[in-house]
Formats: C-alpha cells, sequence, structure tokens
C-alpha cells in the first residue's frame, strides 16, 4: 500500500513537471557525437568512437518523447489535439533556419562554386532537401539534411494517428516498428527478390524511424499512470541513469563494426531507457553531468549546430590547412567552436524573435514543452 501511494505522488509530480532538466544536456551528447562522426578521428581500436552518427538516433528518440508528450497532455489539458496550432508552431520553429540556409547554399553554387563538383551535386539534389524528401534517395551532396527528412515527415503523419486512431496507437506504433526491423533485417532478401541492391544505399533502408516511434512508446508509458509505474521498477532508482548510460556506452564498445539490424535496436532500446530514466525522476544521477552550463546551452542550440556543422566543416578545414575528409582532434575542436559561434549568432538573431510567434499558437498550459524536440529546442520546458 505504501509502495503504491508513493507510485501515485511520484506520477502526480511526473505530469506536473514543467521542466525536463536533463534533455539539454542528452542533445548536447548527441549533437557533439555527430560533429565527432564528421570531424573527429575515425577507424580507432576503440568501436564506441567509431560511432557518433547514433547521435542521430538519440536526437530521434527524444524527439519522439517529447511531441507526443506535447500532444497527449494538451489533450488531456484542453480536451483536444490542435494539429493547426500544432503545425504552425512546429514550420515557425523549423522552416526559417533551415529553408535559409539551403538558400544561402543555393546561391553559393550557383554563382562562386559553380564549377565545384559539390556544388553540382548540392543543386542536383536541391528539389529533395527543398521538399523533405531527401530520405528517399541516395544523396551525395548535403546528406544530413535526410535525418530532417524523417523527422519531418514524422511531425507530418503522427500526430494525426494519435488524434484520429487513439484507440490504436499501440498496435499501429509496434506495428511500423517490426515493419521498420523487418525492412532492415530483410535487406538481403528483399534485394533478391526484387533483383537489385540499388535501394539499400537509399537512407530509407537503414533504420531511421524505430528510434522517434521508441520515444512515442515511452512518452505514452509515463503518461499513462500504469505504465509510469511499471517503468518505476527500473527508472525509479536514481542510479538508472547511469546504469543505462554504462550499457549503452559498453555494448558500443563491444558490439561488432555493422550493428544493423538487431544490435543497432538494442542501443536505441538503451537510449530509450536512458531517457526515461533522466524524466523519471529530476534528482537522478547524471543530473550534474546533464544539468553543467555548458551542455545545457549547447542542447539549447544543437539545432542550428546540426544544420550548420557540416557546411562550416570546410571552413574550419580551410582555417587549418587540412583535409576535411581526415578527421583529428584539431579539426573536431576548431569545428565545435565555429559550429558554436554560429549557431548562438542564429539562434540570437534569427530563431529567437521568430519563436516569440510560436506562443500565440500554444494550447492553455502547453506552450513550449515541444521546443526541445530534436529541431526544436530553445531551453526549459514550460508547459
Amino acid at each position: 500500500m505504501t509502495r503504491d501511494i508513493f507510485a501515485s505522488r511520484a506520477y502526480g509530480e511526473f505530469r506536473k513537471t514543467t521542466i525536463f532538466g536533463s534533455l539539454d544536456g542528452l542533445r548536447a551528447l548527441s549533437i557533439l557525437a555527430v560533429i565527432w562522426h564528421h570531424a573527429g578521428t575515425q577507424n580507432t581500436s576503440l568501436r564506441l568512437f567509431n560511432r557518433g552518427f547514433l547521435g542521430v538516433d538519440l536526437f530521434f528518440v527524444i524527439s519522439g518523447f517529447l511531441i507526443v508528450t506535447l500532444l497527449l497532455r494538451e489533450q488531456s489539458c484542453t480536451g483536444e489535439m490542435s494539429l493547426k496550432k500544432f503545425y504552425i508552431r512546429r514550420t515557425l520553429r523549423i522552416f526559417p533556419l533551415y529553408y535559409g540556409v539551403l538558400l544561402f547554399l543555393a546561391f553559393i553554387y550557383a554563382t562562386v562554386g559553380r564549377h565545384s563538383l559539390f556544388g553540382q551535386r548540392f543543386l542536383s539534389e536541391l528539389p529533395y532537401y527543398l521538399t523533405y524528401t531527401a530520405n528517399f534517395v541516395p544523396l551525395v551532396g548535403f546528406r544530413i539534411v535526410w535525418s530532417l527528412a524523417t523527422e519531418e515527415q514524422f511531425y507530418l503523419l503522427w500526430p494525426s494517428i494519435e488524434k484520429y486512431l487513439a484507440k490504436h496507437v499501440v498496435p499501429v506504433l509496434m506495428g511500423l516498428i517490426a515493419l521498420n526491423q523487418c525492412v532492415n533485417l530483410g535487406r538481403n532478401t528483399i534485394s533478391e527478390l526484387i533483383g537489385s541492391d540499388a535501394w539499400t544505399q537509399w537512407n530509407i533502408s537503414e533504420i531511421t524511424f524505430t528510434p522517434i516511434l521508441l520515444g512515442v512508446g515511452a512518452a505514452h508509458l509515463l503518461h499513462s499512470e500504469r505504465g509510469y509505474g511499471l517503468l518505476g521498477h527500473v527508472a525509479g532508482n536514481r542510479r538508472a541513469s547511469v546504469l543505462c548510460l554504462l550499457i549503452l556506452l559498453g555494448l558500443g564498445t563491444v558490439f561488432p563494426v555493422d550493428i544493423s539490424g538487431l544490435p543497432r535496436l538494442v542501443l536505441q532500446l538503451c537510449m530509450t531507457a536512458l531517457l526515461v530514466s533522466c524524466v523519471y525522476r529530476e534528482d537522478h544521477a547524471l543530473r550534474p553531468l546533464l544539468r553543467f552550463s555548458p551542455f545545457q546551452h549547447i542542447g539549447k542550440i544543437s539545432y542550428g549546430m546540426y544544420l550548420l556543422h557540416m557546411p562550416l566543416l570546410a571552413l574550419a578545414a580551410y582555417l587549418l590547412h587540412t583535409d576535411a575528409a581526415q578527421g583529428s582532434m584539431r579539426l573536431y575542436g576548431a569545428e565545435v567552436l565555429i559550429t558554436i559561434v554560429a549557431a548562438e549568432l542564429s539562434f540570437r538573431f534569427l530563431e529567437s524573435p521568430i519563436l516569440g510567434l510560436k506562443r500565440k499558437f500554444s494550447a492553455t498550459h502547453t506552450s513550449d514543452i515541444e521546443q526541445r524536440s530534436i529541431t526544436g529546442a530553445t531551453g526549459a520546458v514550460t508547459l
């Protein structure tokens, strides 16, 4: 009886929580890992250091959790989910910087850079960038936008599922995860059936939607009092966050070079467990690290850092008189510094003024929780 009372009180506190204080720290770790993947030293003997790309998977888990938590709490507070307001808020948060960067790069490559091979590839692939379909084709140019396309497709489709298929969310969720895993695990079989393996070069052939959907599942479990109570058997311990992080790092070290299929799914499940352990209770053991002020600020501007870091990689390499394709600690350090400066300027002078408009389209008591999604953080979550 005492345990049930404690669990009920903890659930009540979770539902009242307006700031998920550690998520900016997790997002900082994610973006630093992604930049390491592009600018750091690769092919080291320690496999963990060759897997910075998994930072995108953690971004996806966080995004799925926060966007659906926003929708569920809006439903609880107002009795409805306003898709119109949701899409207006997403548009104001994502599009200005995204299309601003694309148009700037298009101008550069159509003028002073028109003879460069990269510029030609960028311009030929521009229609896919502009329409958020870059994850359906094999890209050569601005490749990182495949992840933003994946996220945008999630924004486009999933809120309608939450609103109109609320009673069937769990089977839909499980079915989509199973389908995504079957596609990935059956790559060779599918190639044999269609007589070509060219499709495996498409980003959509990789596990991309699964981590977002795992975040969605975490949101539903935590929103439910019963689910919250079940997760408490693991996440209720203060040291659970440390244990989840250590398991994640350990598996990232010992798993084989090719982690496609089941190994990657296991890593994504560990990421989901890490997120749950960090939001279940605010006083978890990783709090001092994840609430470290520099990490908090990097997480705050991580959308700009993600979008800008690849165009700035060439600048960092130029300043260091090195080859951008040959990663190093020097290149990584310079890239992180330059990207932070650029993202900070973008956040202050472009993103922040536009973010003020979002409040006009926010539901009562749910004004800014979505700003912590993968492409939309501005700092603390305020319901």
